[in-house]
């Protein structure tokens, strides 16, 4: 299946972009297609095309559990995603992981996707493993 793994992060790029590639290891291991978008910087990317799509969140605020303004907006421009399932993730940082992790998979459902599977990352070597263990095809 083709599979995409987005992630958008607000300060530290190089996490999220390890995390998002140890989730591609581990998808790719299971003999699906992965591509890696940063959600960031490539704005005109479209969702439409994927089978099943990670999409992760890295924050930065200290209890606030916000999600980021770019998040939203690229979501709302990716394509035809309703009724896609996917996995959400935030890259752990802060005590506001789970409200975060919350509201992320409230907007992901506003947006018509169904979440699957969510979960909190603190490396990519775990990013890996769920990767390895994702339900990516249909039972």
């Amino acid at each position: 299946m083709r599979t995409a793994v987005v992630f958008f992060y607000e300060s530290n790029r190089d996490a999220a972009l390890a995390a998002a590639k140890g989730l591609c290891k581990g998808i790719e291991a299971q003999g699906h297609t992965c591509d890696i978008i940063d959600g960031n910087t490539d704005v005109q990317t479209k969702l439409s095309a994927y089978q099943y799509i990670c999409i992760g969140h890295q924050f930065s605020r200290l209890l606030t559990g916000r999600v980021s303004a770019r998040a939203q907006e690229f979501l709302s421009q990716a394509g035809l995603i309703g009724g896609k399932r996917c996995f959400a993730f935030i890259m752990k940082k802060g005590f506001a992981a789970q409200k975060t992790l919350k509201r992320f998979m409230d907007l992901l459902e506003s947006e018509g996707m169904f979440v699957q599977f969510s979960d909190q990352l603190q490396s990519p070597e775990e990013a890996e493993l769920i990767g390895k263990n994702l339900q990516i095809e249909r039972p």
